[in-house]
């Protein structure tokens, strides 16, 4: 997945808010709409999101489907996240060259 994409999905207070309930126990749309207080329509695309992105799996139980946390799809974002983070800690800090940026910036009308 790529970074962006992943920051993406992690962006949303309710993806956030799913993503702990079913790391906990196993719901249907319904159950989760009702303990947010959410619609169903709206649960029901944040986690196709979720899903399409390797977060959560589902499961269909006779009328209902389930959904439960992916653990090998978390342990993959966690991976991605450390290594993006590396990759901040590492990058050289490089000064500017540019003589534009000695000088003091121009006024313009809207200061």
């Amino acid at each position: 997945m790529k970074k962006h994409e992943l920051f993406k999905v992690l962006s949303s207070e309710v993806r956030l808010n799913i993503l702990k309930m079913l790391l906990q126990e196993r719901l249907c749309v319904s159950k989760i709409a009702e303990k947010l207080d959410l619609a169903q329509p709206t649960v029901t695309q944040h986690l196709q999101m979720l899903k399409h992105h390797g977060f959560i799996k589902s499961q269909k139980i006779g009328y209902w489907v389930h959904y439960t946390a992916n653990s090998k799809g978390i342990e993959n974002c966690k991976k991605e996240i450390e290594e993006f983070l590396k990759t901040l800690e590492t990058s050289p800090k490089k000064e500017c060259q540019s003589l534009n940026c000695a000088q003091k910036p121009k006024k313009s009308k809207w200061n």
